[in-house]
Parts: C-alpha cells; structure tokens; sequence
C-alpha cells in the first residue's frame, strides 16, 4: 500500500521485481507555487544542449534520426488523426512518452493509451503490439498499422506511435526531443507534453538485472548461481559474464544510474551507433542536468510505485482538452509489468547496490520532494 512516508518508498527486493501503481490521489498541472510557469520548448533546446555540452562537449555521436518519415507522413494516412472527425478529439497537444527502463514504462504507455487516446473503455493492460506476431527485434521496423489508434488525441508511445517509434524508446533525451520536436511540427500541434515514470535507482538496478537473467541475457560464471547475491553483485560490478546484455551493457556506471543518463542524453554506444565516444561515468554534473530537463517544458513526472497518480494528472490533463469528466475516472491501474521470484539481498549486496545506483536513487529523492511541494509537473508521490 502507498504511504506518505518520507522514505521515498524504499522496494524490498522482491518489490523492486513488480513495476505497479497504488492509491488515488488527485493532481494537476497548474504552475509552481513561485508562479514561473515551465521553459517553453523553443527555449529547452539551448539550454539542454549547453547542459550537455558543459560536460561532455557538443552532442555528438547520437545517431542521426531519419527525418524523411515526419516529410512523408500524411495526416490522412493514419487512424489516429482521421479518426480526430469525433466530437471532443483534440490536436492541440502531443503526449510523447520518455521511457526509461524498469520504470513502470509499459504500464505508462497502458495509461496514455486509455487515458488520452480511448477513456471510454477500461484499461486492456496491452503489451508492444504486434512484437510476437512479427519478430520485431532492436533496429527493425515495426508495422505502424499494428499500433493502436489514439482517436481522442496525440500520442507518441510504444502502444500507440508514428513511424520509427521503435528507435526511440530508452534512447536518450536529446534523440527524443528531436523526434518530439519533429512530430509536433508534422502534426501541427501546439504544444508538448513529456510523460515518463521515475523509480529509486536501487530498486530500478535489480529489477534490470532480474530481467537480465531470466531473459538469459545476463549469465554469470558457471560456479554463480544465476538467482543469487554473488549474481547480482557481478552484474552491478561490470564483472565477467556470459549473455549478450541489454540497456548499456558495456557501461555499467551508466546502467546502474540509467535515469540520470539517459535525461542527461550521456554519450553512448548503441546498436544504432556502435562506434559512438562515450562518457564513462556518471558525476553531479550529469545529475544537474537531468534535474534541468525535468524543470524545462511541460512534464507529468509520475513514480512507478504511485502510478495511479500519474492516471489521474493525464486524466485532469485529458478532461481539459476533450472537455468532458473521462468514465475511466479513478479507474484501477492495470499491473502490466511481470513479477519475478523474489530475492533477499544480504548487507553487503544491497550497500554495493545503494553505492552503485547512488545518483539515481538522489534523483528520485528530489523527485519525490518536488511533488510533495506540488512543483509543475511533478505528480509522483503518495
């Protein structure tokens, strides 16, 4: 159950394996109590990109993102706009989700699809369309028409996208923007909205690592038990292992704090750029700047263990837009996250995991600290 308890939330082990939400409470997105309203967007990029720069020189070496698709995109081609023809649709406003692994970010892609796209139907606690049917993998296309349609709104999210979404989910924020950017343009919609979850970095780490090795991605040494303190302590360590890996294989320091690296668009290699230079390891400049993207523009901020609140700032958002009260108003989350065995860390492992994760799990206490002072955008506690 959620609490108002001061100590963010701190998973057990085994919760830290179950990514759901709790407990309804409202929230809005009215302005800061200072009255500064967030950075319009035109004014974001300068200043991400000088955050960037300040520690890792110009942003190079991301992927160049392929902007033939927003030249060729028809509005009229696509179910989410021609269906827009219902009364109360909007246009106005793209909800472009930020996904960060193992932080609840299917659950949130469940959320904009029944809360900004079809709030008439209860939520189907749906998984990436089309993944098994078509074998999509990393770098190949999915068939936009397997997306679902957002007949109420504008989306960008992993159930329900444009061209090349693919690409972009856990990349960085930078690659993001531009994509956002670009989608807003194409679309001719007037403003964005960033939806993302954030989780205590300790808890996001295990839960990644647990996905690893149930998925046979992360093997440790055969005299390890794969399900197993020593495992995970390999894992955290960058140590020896077998497997091909997931999310920043190569760069442990940047895994084990994926929040801050990933918001604060580190350098890195991926399978879109194999051969890109790299930051290494994550400092408080790195955490500066992700704090600066989540202060700059328009954010809904949510927790992955307070999910529900998320659900109700999209649905007052929703309401605003569509001008009816949504029926799936304080509606039950769906858990859509797989739980995994429960694992009980001994001191040493879970001291080496609180070291490791050590900037994300300051994120996500400034988060925390930012909703319960109601800062714009920030409706993650509970």
């Amino acid at each position: 159950m959620c609490t108002s308890s001061p100590q963010l939330l701190h998973e057990s082990a085994g919760d830290a394996l179950l990514q759901t939400g709790q407990l309804r409470i409202a929230s809005t997105l009215q302005p800061s109590p200072t009255n500064e309203g967030p950075l319009p967007v035109d004014q974001m990029v300068p200043l991400i990109a000088t955050s960037v720069a300040q520690l890792s020189g110009q942003i190079t070496n991301i992927a160049p993102v392929d902007r033939t698709y927003l030249k060729s995109v028809k509005l009229s081609d696509y179910h989410h706009i021609t269906d827009y023809v219902k009364r109360g649709s909007d246009s106005t406003t793209l909800f472009y989700h930020i996904h960060i692994p193992k932080t609840g970010g299917t659950t949130v892609a469940n959320l904009l699809l029944a809360d900004i796209c079809d709030p008439f139907n209860p939520f189907t606690a749906e998984d990436y369309p089309g993944k098994e049917e078509t074998n999509v993998g990393e770098g190949q296309q999915l068939d936009a028409s397997l997306t679902h349609p957002c007949k109420m709104g504008l989306t960008d999210n992993m159930l329900s996208c444009y061209p090349d979404r693919h690409m972009f989910e856990h990349r960085d924020f930078a690659a993001n923007l531009e994509r956002s950017q670009g989608l807003m343009t194409s679309l001719e919609a007037t403003r964005i909205v960033y939806v993302t979850s954030l989780r205590r970095g300790s808890d996001r780490l295990i839960s990644q690592w647990a996905h690893e090795v149930v998925a046979g991605l992360f093997v440790p040494p055969s005299n390890i038990a794969p399900w197993s303190n020593e495992s995970l302590q390999v894992y955290v360590n960058g140590g020896p292992h077998s497997g091909k890996g997931w999310i920043q294989a190569s760069l442990p320091d940047q895994r084990n704090n994926l929040q801050v690296a990933e918001l604060a668009s580190m350098k890195a290699p991926s399978y879109l750029n194999d051969t890109a230079d790299f930051d290494q390891l994550v400092t408080e400049e790195h955490l500066d700047a992700a704090k600066q993207v989540l202060l700059s523009g328009e954010w809904l901020i949510g927790s992955t263990h307070c999910m529900s609140k998320l659900h109700d700032a999209l649905t007052e958002a929703a309401e605003a837009l569509h001008g009816f009260s949504h029926p799936n108003r304080g509606a039950s989350v769906p858990v859509t996250e797989n739980k995994t065995p429960p694992i009980t860390l001994d001191e040493e492992t879970q001291s080496l995991v609180d070291s490791a994760a050590s900037f994300d799990n300051e994120l996500y206490a400034w988060a925390w600290d930012e909703s319960e002072k109601q800062t714009a955008g920030f409706v993650g506690a509970c």
